[in-house]
Formats: C-alpha cells, sequence, structure tokens
C-alpha cells in the first residue's frame, strides 16, 4: 500500500469515528428527552411536594394545618404586567406611587400582584405575585391554585421566578435538623441571633436553586424560638424563604 493510499485510509477511518461519535450522541439526547434527564412538569410543584412530605410530620397538625404560599418575582413591562392580571382575573395595578397593586380572592386563598418602579427606567419595574393559601387546605387544592398560575406564566411567555414557603407550629426544637436530614441538604449558610436559627442547603433532591454568596442553594430552613405564650415556629422555603420568620 502507498503513502496515498494510506492517508486514504485514515481520513476515512477517522470520518467513520466522527459518525460513530455522532450518532451516540443524538441516542443520548433522546434518552435525556425521553425521561433519562431534566424530569419534566414543574419544578416548583415537585418541591413542594417534597417540603410538605418532609415538613409535616414536624409540624402539629401535620403540613395542612401550615400556612403556605408562593411568590413570583421578575421584571416585567407595564403591557405584560397588564397581560397578566387580566389572565388571572385580576383589574391590573393602577399606575403612579411608588408601588402599583392589585388583589384577588377566592375559596383557594389570596393572590396579590404588585410592581415596584425601576429606577430610571422609562416602563416597567419590579414585579411581584403572590399567592397565599387558606389554612387547612390539602395538597390537591395548592396544587390546583399553583398549577393555574403557572398555567398563566407560561401562556404569556413570562419568567418569573418561584419560591415556594411554609410556616407552623414546630413539634420540636429539632424539627429543622429533621427536615434538612430528610432533604440530604448540604449546610452552605447559617446564623443564629438567639431568637432565630436559619440555615441555608442545597438538596440533589430538590429541582427550584438560587444564588447566594456565589453558591447554589435550594432549601432555607428556620426554627423561630417560641416563649410561654407562643410555640417554637418552623419556616421553611425553596429555593428560600420569601417575607419574614413570623408564623
Amino acid at each position: 500500500m502507498n503513502e496515498r493510499q494510506r492517508r486514504v485510509n485514515g481520513i476515512a477511518l477517522a470520518l467513520l469515528v466522527l459518525a460513530v461519535a455522532s450518532a451516540w450522541l443524538i441516542v443520548d439526547q433522546r434518552r435525556e428527552r425521553a425521561g433519562g434527564g431534566e424530569p419534566e412538569g414543574s419544578a416548583l410543584l415537585h418541591d413542594m411536594d417534597r417540603l410538605w412530605d418532609w415538613a409535616g410530620p414536624q409540624l402539629q397538625g401535620g403540613a395542612s394545618a401550615a400556612s403556605w404560599s408562593v411568590r413570583w418575582d421578575g421584571e416585567l413591562t407595564h403591557a405584560q404586567l397588564d397581560a397578566l392580571a387580566q389572565q388571572l382575573r385580576m383589574q391590573p395595578p393602577a399606575p403612579g406611587g411608588k408601588t402599583a397593586q392589585a388583589l384577588r380572592q377566592d375559596a383557594s386563598g389570596t393572590l396579590r400582584m404588585w410592581m415596584t418602579p425601576a429606577a430610571g427606567a422609562a416602563d416597567g419595574g419590579w414585579a411581584v405575585l403572590l399567592y397565599e393559601g387558606r389554612a387547612g387546605q390539602p395538597l390537591a387544592v395548592l396544587h390546583q391554585a399553583v398549577d393555574g398560575i403557572e398555567t398563566v406564566l407560561k401562556a404569556e411567555e413570562l419568567d418569573l421566578r418561584p419560591y415556594v414557603t411554609l410556616r407552623g407550629e414546630a413539634r420540636s426544637a429539632e424539627a429543622a435538623q429533621t427536615v434538612a436530614g430528610k432533604a440530604g441538604g448540604e449546610l452552605v449558610e447559617s446564623y443564629d441571633d438567639g431568637r432565630t436559627a436559619s440555615m441555608t442547603y442545597y438538596s440533589e433532591q430538590l429541582r427550584l436553586r438560587t444564588q447566594s454568596g456565589g453558591n447554589a442553594v435550594n432549601l432555607q430552613l428556620a426554627l423561630r424560638r417560641g416563649s410561654a405564650e407562643a410555640p417554637d415556629a418552623l419556616i421553611a422555603g425553596a429555593p428560600l424563604i420569601t417575607g419574614d420568620y413570623t408564623p
């Protein structure tokens, strides 16, 4: 075999290897879309389920006795905010002042919407959508309410960041640590001011995530120590707690 023929054969072999590698890449991508990669469905509802299961046994009255809230926030224009309000059957927030607000109440809970104008921006600002469930609701009712809001956000092609938070009466002072153990969480941050102990974790079992101090986190747990008049409170959030630590 002469030198020219060897070069031709070498090129042909290299092309064959490249073709096989490309074929395997396509197969792997199809496997991921078929279920081998990121799970389908709502990451928010997935993480709400996990919090319900983990925190329920640590709460007086179980998970349904806790106060549940879901927050979405991000930058929107006034036109986007008005369209979102219309789809959610809310009166669009009236512009003017520091913050525009809207409110809707029904059997599933309370839905609030507000926007804070962005400094120096001609249009829009920081929008917040806050759903607060009613005490004693089963998980299915929370699911239905949150899924309905997510469906509207998707239809309007709005990229708002979701957060889910629960607040309830703790069964013990170890409630937060017990939930962290169930989550298999890796501790990232913590602080304790004597009244409230807060711990932030990263758990592979949760799908929502955000950044805090340059680290990926997706679970925050807090124990607010009680008194003779008030019991200890457990507060949990994914990827972080929103609002204050008041139960």
